[in-house]
């Protein structure tokens, strides 16, 4: 499985007890990872300092600003950050949505290890 190099993940989703199980995963693959359960917030910690990141994972469906919106939000502080979108249902209007917003990768929940570490090496070329 691809080890990442200590780079700052960002990861966006309003269920807490899935952003702690991600940012345990993300660590044990090596990644520094800081969680957010509110796109709100994680818009505001991107906007103070957008180079403290080295990719963004976020969900899709979440109150008050969805992924995609977070997405372009995002591309508009700094357009080259590797953005990695999971969503509970993939069809193609959910992963065309998502890459008009500036997605790089779109992944289908349940996330395995395995899936998030090949999505992250993908997007940051490790």
């Amino acid at each position: 499985m691809p080890q990442g190099g200590g780079q700052r993940v960002l990861f966006v989703d309003d269920e807490e007890p899935l952003v702690r199980l991600a940012t345990e995963t993300l660590e044990e693959l090596g990644y520094a990872p800081v969680g957010f359960t509110s796109s709100a917030a994680a818009l505001e910690a991107f906007r103070a300092d957008p180079k403290k990141f080295d990719a963004v994972i976020t969900d899709e469906r979440m109150p008050g600003m969805s992924g995609s919106a977070l997405i372009r939000a995002l591309r508009g502080i700094r357009r080259s950050v590797p953005i990695v979108l999971v969503s509970g249902y993939v069809g193609g209007m959910v992963t065309n949505r998502a890459h008009n917003a500036g997605a790089d990768e779109v992944l289908k929940k349940p996330l395995s290890a395995r899936e998030l570490a090949a999505s992250l090496a993908r997007v940051l070329q490790v």
